[in-house]
């Protein structure tokens, strides 16, 4: 009885019959082949499913999705259009990378130099600040031509040195055809002053252009006259009396250019360069010439204004060589310092020349035996050097060469 019971009503095993049940349960779907269908015991059926890769097609992976064909036609239509672009950017590089080997290669090579060893270029060993301007019609206007140039020269040393023979004045006179040069520098002075206003304590601003330019305005030369009989001028009273009647002679209505050159007194004596709080104070380098173009170009707008700016000045250093002086400062500035304050005032003036003996000369280290009789003063070649270089502005034939 007990294997009767385990018997199924086909005679088969019932244990077995159940473990195979289990087992095919979920795991197998039955395949009708009549109807080329698969279904399972949850009842779904195949025609759900994709459809099944043909025997000898490939199997796609899960992952990958199977393509239409059109969608296959429009990848293979987009992978060669990106294969064409990066051909062509591949090419441009290529043509890129050619051409910058070409370049180096050409630069590379260089050309010819047309250096020559045996030019002469001295004219380029220096750089001339010069600022060269003429008169306008509007200033010309109302003013005579007498036929003849007069020149008015104030200055310190560099004008007074060599007074009456090779000074700088007396070479523009020999060499200035129809000229008048009158000469009314005074040596030791200074384009500064040392007070703001006449002062007999110090006498010598008297002889500073700014009151020479007065004095000559209002033709009243009391107080130079006055100053020169003070103890503190003895020393200096037959050049400076005699420089005196030269200018009590000039007639400013006539006088055609004035020429100014100053800047080695000013600069040993420690004078002021420029008042930020006044820059027309005449105690001070730049301030002083600016009060006189103002006072000149008010009443005589036709007389050209011209400063001849400071040559350039050595000082020997504690070894006992010789240094330029730009390398020097007082308890203000260099020489250099100086001469490039009156330039900027210059800039800012109307028709005033500038002639620059400082960067613009052949005056140096190398050449100082040539033309300079010490470390401050030009011997004849110097004051020659200069004496040229004016002549050519006042007759027009200036060159910045």
């Amino acid at each position: 009885m007990a294997d009767n019971k385990n018997k199924g009503t086909d005679g088969t095993d019932k244990k077995e019959k159940q473990d195979f049940n289990v087992f095919n349960d979920d795991d197998f779907e039955i395949l009708d082949m009549d109807q080329n269908t698969v279904s399972g015991d949850n009842g779904k059926n195949a025609s759900d499913k994709k459809d099944e890769p043909k025997a000898g097609e490939p199997v796609p992976s899960p992952q990958d999705p199977v393509l239409t064909a059109q969608e296959q036609e429009d990848f293979e239509e987009d992978f060669k259009k990106g294969r064409v672009i990066h051909i062509i950017f591949l090419l441009a590089v290529l043509l890129i990378i050619g051409i910058v080997v070409v370049e180096f290669m050409k630069w590379n090579k260089g050309v010819a130099a047309d250096y020559d060893p045996t030019e002469d270029t001295s004219q380029y060993d220096y750089e001339s600040e010069d600022l060269i301007l003429n008169l306008g019609p509007t200033d010309m206007a109302g003013h005579v031509d007498d036929g003849v140039t007069t020149v008015l020269c104030l200055g310190d040393d560099y004008f007074a040195d060599g007074k009456g023979t090779d000074s700088i004045p007396d070479m523009i006179g020999q060499g200035l055809d129809n000229s008048n040069v009158i000469n009314g520098s005074f040596s030791g002075s200074t384009l500064s002053t040392i007070d703001t206003g006449y002062n007999p304590a110090t006498p010598g601003d008297a002889f500073s252009p700014y009151w020479i330019v007065n004095a000559l305005n209002l033709k009243d030369y009391t107080i130079m006259d006055y100053s020169l009989g003070l103890d503190a001028l003895t020393t200096k009273t037959d050049d400076y009396a005699s420089t005196i009647e030269a200018l009590k002679k000039v007639d400013l209505s006539k006088v055609d250019d004035i020429v100014f050159m100053y800047g080695m007194n000013d600069y040993l004596d420690n004078r002021l360069v420029t008042d930020v709080t006044n820059f027309s104070a005449i105690n001070s380098f730049s301030g002083s010439f600016q009060a006189i173009i103002t006072m000149i170009q008010t009443d005589y707008p036709y007389i050209r204004i011209i400063f001849s700016g400071p040559t350039t000045t050595f000082a020997t250093d504690t070894s006992g060589a010789l240094v330029d002086n730009s390398l020097q400062k007082n308890n203000y500035d260099s020489l250099q310092g100086y001469a490039m304050a009156v330039k900027a005032i210059i800039a800012d003036s109307s028709y005033v020349s500038y002639v620059d003996n400082y960067f613009g000369s052949a005056i140096n280290e190398t050449t100082y035996n040539t033309y300079m009789a010490d470390s401050w003063h030009l011997n004849v070649a110097g004051r020659k050097l200069v004496a040229d270089k004016l002549i050519s502005v006042l007759d027009g034939s200036y060159s910045s060469n």
